[in-house]
């Protein structure tokens, strides 16, 4: 972005927020599974051809509205790697895991498949931003133990 302002090309950074494990504050988050629909409804407007303060004003909207919380059951093992990032004990799940296999900001014991579904929702449904609509888009992201 510095390259091409510095060539009078109007560039900006955005960032992508939308992992409630990672901060409070939703602006201080890190983005993680939000990526995907917060890059296409972003695309789609660069696509359409509007101008960069457009473009901004729609990535800002999705950020707004995106959040997600992930969980991890074992550590992710990098290309090349011999062992993974991170272990998870057996009963264990490490929750708000990281996009880049970091691991979770806490453990905590594995549910069943229904117990966990319901922590992931009741969570995220208790970071809902304002006004949010009635549309939901759910993105259930199965990683596995890959980066």
């Amino acid at each position: 972005a510095e390259r091409l302002r510095s060539e009078g090309i109007d560039a900006r950074c955005l960032l992508v927020t939308d992992d409630i494990a990672s901060a409070p504050d939703h602006l201080k988050r890190r983005g993680i599974a939000g990526d995907l629909p917060v890059f296409k409804v972003t695309a789609a407007a660069c696509e359409e051809g509007r101008d960069i303060d457009e473009v901004v004003a729609i990535f800002d909207r999705v950020n707004d509205r995106t959040r997600s919380l992930g969980v991890a059951f074992v550590g992710c093992t990098l290309p090349g790697a011999d062992e993974p990032l991170f272990r998870v004990e057996a009963g264990q799940m490490g929750v708000g895991m990281g996009i880049h296999g970091e691991p979770g900001i806490h453990d905590e014991t594995l549910g069943t498949a229904d117990e966990v579904a319901a922590m992931l929702v009741n969570r995220l449904l208790a970071d809902r931003p304002e006004n949010p609509g009635t549309r939901v888009v759910p993105i259930v992201n199965g990683l596995g133990s890959t980066k």
